[in-house]
């Protein structure tokens, strides 16, 4: 054989030490360090992604697993608030006087809260049985109000007297908390909260029982809701002695309860017109537009 550069005759498997045999191996062996550093670059790249991957997979995982975490915490704590607002209603009811007074002095927010929004959907149950025994009670007179326009809205009964409730709650502490700035008591919002709470959880097993007793006698049912506000004035009584002096607690409650019951009656007046239905507001309409010629 012949190196085909040179011409010179070689044995088999001789190199030719010629300056073209020497140039064309060195660009061989560059040549097939490149492919090699290529091929060992793609196997890192491929690592590298396939630990991104992993890693990626693993945050996801970590994320979950945190969130589901979250999730059990709120839910526990939820379950705590819950089975302390229980615990505080049967003290209150149990003792008004020691129960209430450490129940407002400890003025838990969360518990307060659960009350008074627990009262609420109870008055918004309350509010749902009454439209649904009005409307069942007109259908029963006559066809005529069975129209959609003539029913009263069962959303509206529910809905309306729970936003009704929540805002009474927060008008009664108010007034409260203003009333104990006046004669200077010991009360801060906390503790105007918590005795609004007090009032809440007084009423509540009353309400419950009002909504079993409309579908019976109507007339009892009303009548045991107000017994249970009237009961949750002696309640409130109970628990905030010792807030300010004896004297001044009598002329405080007396004077907030008054108060509080007249803006009562002017919300409840003008809050009464968002249950009539739209036919029965076009019949009051149209009468008082033809007592306009009579």
């Amino acid at each position: 054989m012949f190196c085909k550069f040179c011409g010179k005759e070689l044995q088999d498997g001789e190199v030719c030490g010629c300056a073209g045999s020497q140039q064309a191996a060195a660009a061989q062996a560059q040549q097939t360090s490149g492919a090699a550093q290529a091929a060992t670059d793609q196997m890192s790249g491929q690592v590298n992604a396939g630990q991104a991957d992993a890693a990626g997979a693993q945050g996801t995982q970590f994320n979950t697993a945190q969130m589901q975490q979250k999730a059990n915490e709120y839910m526990q704590q939820g379950m705590e608030a819950a089975g302390n607002a229980w615990k505080n209603l049967l003290g209150i009811f149990k003792s008004p006087a020691q129960e209430g007074r450490a129940y407002v002095a400890e003025s838990d927010m969360t518990v307060s809260l659960i009350l008074i929004v627990l009262q609420a959907v109870i008055a918004g149950l309350f509010g749902l049985i009454c439209t649904t025994r009005i409307n069942a009670a007109f259908s029963g007179i006559t066809s005529y109000f069975s129209s959609n326009k003539y029913q009263v809205s069962n959303a509206k009964g529910f809905f309306v007297t729970l936003i009704f409730s929540v805002v009474l709650s927060a008008v009664f502490a108010l007034i409260f908390f203003a009333a104990g700035k006046i004669v200077k008591a010991d009360i801060d919002y906390k503790k105007a909260l918590a005795i609004t709470s007090v009032r809440s959880a007084a009423v509540i097993p009353f309400m419950l029982a009002g909504c079993v007793l409309l579908f019976v006698n109507p007339g009892i049912a009303f009548a045991v809701f107000y017994l249970g506000n009237i009961l949750a004035i002696c309640f409130v009584y109970a628990a905030m002695t010792g807030i300010c002096e004896e004297n001044k607690l009598s002329y405080m409650i007396a004077v907030s309860v008054i108060v509080f019951a007249v803006v009562a009656v002017v919300i409840m007046s003008k809050a009464v017109g968002l249950y009539v239905p739209s036919g029965i507001k076009s019949l009051s309409s149209l009468s008082s537009l033809m007592s306009m010629f009579y």
